[in-house]
């Protein structure tokens, strides 16, 4: 994405959702991806990103989901995402109908 001119901020490994809507109040991205293997505490990440993802609609923010935390039915339909990226290509995609004119990704 930093080839295309976007802003990168890397929040780290395990950063929970909660942290994450603190960082799209403070940065106010257009663009927040999020990528993860496995929920620890489903239930708890659930309500998280409900918060999170609110965060991310007030800004104006693009969300992309990525990883295999995402990837089955049940998983997308909990956690709701302007995209469920498969590939990075689609990623891309994305970022490049986005444009990076403006502020870049969380």
């Amino acid at each position: 994405l930093e080839a295309q001119g976007w802003g990168v901020v890397n929040l780290g490994t395990s950063t929970p959702f909660y942290a994450l809507s603190e960082a799209v109040a403070r940065f106010r991205p257009r663009l927040v991806c999020v990528a993860s293997t496995v929920f620890n505490h489903p239930d708890r990440a659930a309500r998280e990103y409900g918060e999170f993802s609110a965060a991310s609609g007030r800004v104006g923010a693009a969300v992309v989901l990525g990883g295999a935390g995402f990837q089955t039915e049940g998983a997308r339909r909990r956690f709701p995402a302007d995209l469920h990226a498969e590939t990075f290509s689609q990623l891309e995609s994305l970022a490049s109908a986005l444009g990076a004119d403006a502020a870049g990704g969380v």
